[in-house]
């Protein structure tokens, strides 16, 4: 599933902030990160969610193909140079909802959203 959180700042804090609040009560956390510094508090995420974490290899971006599609689904929506800052939490909902909803063609032509859905019952 694709969680979409909106930022006060891209700082490490904030940053690990919405990742457990994004993901606290969910089950397999495997968490892959970029090598940017907003990662750096990856520990914290790792001891509050029971999770493991590793980090892409720079300019490896095959390593994390299932987000670098997402990003450019979400540049649909938010085209380069958005600003997140004055978006409502309205949008982001809608957003991706539409994203978890998407067919895709390497789940088969199945959304992301029926799959999880399939899978809880």
């Amino acid at each position: 599933m694709s969680l979409l959180a909106r930022l006060e700042s891209k700082d490490s804090v904030a940053t690990a902030d919405a990742i457990i609040k994004a993901l606290r009560g969910r089950k397999g956390h495997a968490v892959t990160y970029d090598n940017g510094l907003e990662f750096a508090d990856h520990e914290r995420v790792n001891a509050a969610l029971g999770s493991k974490s590793s980090f892409c290899k720079p300019y490896h971006s095959w390593e994390k193909g299932c987000v670098e599609n997402c990003n450019g689904l979400l540049r649909q929506s938010f085209p380069k140079g958005a600003d997140f800052l004055h978006m409502d939490e309205a949008s982001l909902v809608h957003v991706q909802r539409e994203l978890n909803e998407r067919p895709r063609k390497t789940l088969n032509y199945n959304s992301q959203a029926n799959l999880q859905h399939r899978l809880m019952a």
